[in-house]
């Protein structure tokens, strides 16, 4: 097999150059909370943060302003919710045989909020 020509060479380190100047801002963005919404007529950037919650039982409920968002195992004990707007939730773990925590809970644009019931 012959090895590429100098022009042919110069063609992909641009397309490649090109490919990453244009992907790695978005993917930052989108590593930072960075989302398109569309609130309204337009699309719209929006910040989003997330909401961490350390249980440490399984078969715990995590649910945020009532809404049930996910279930902890064996392997995963905690809880990761992201994509949430800036502002209060209100945090309930509960299962069964043990006494549902809550706590009302501040969200910011591009932060983890961290929280571990006692």
């Amino acid at each position: 097999m012959a090895p590429l020509s100098r022009t042919r060479r110069r063609l992909y380190l641009a397309a490649l150059a090109v490919t990453f100047a244009v992907l790695a801002p978005i993917l930052i963005g989108y590593a930072q909370g960075y989302r398109l919404s569309d609130l309204g007529d337009a699309l719209r950037l929006i910040r989003t943060g997330g909401i961490y919650v350390a249980v440490g039982e399984s078969g715990a409920t995590v649910s945020i302003d009532g809404d049930e968002r996910e279930v902890t195992t064996f392997i995963s004990r905690n809880a990761f919710i992201q994509n949430l707007f800036a502002g209060g939730y209100r945090v309930e773990v509960s299962k069964p045989g043990h006494q549902t925590w809550a706590k009302d809970l501040e969200v910011y644009p591009e932060l983890v909020t961290e929280w571990r019931p006692v």
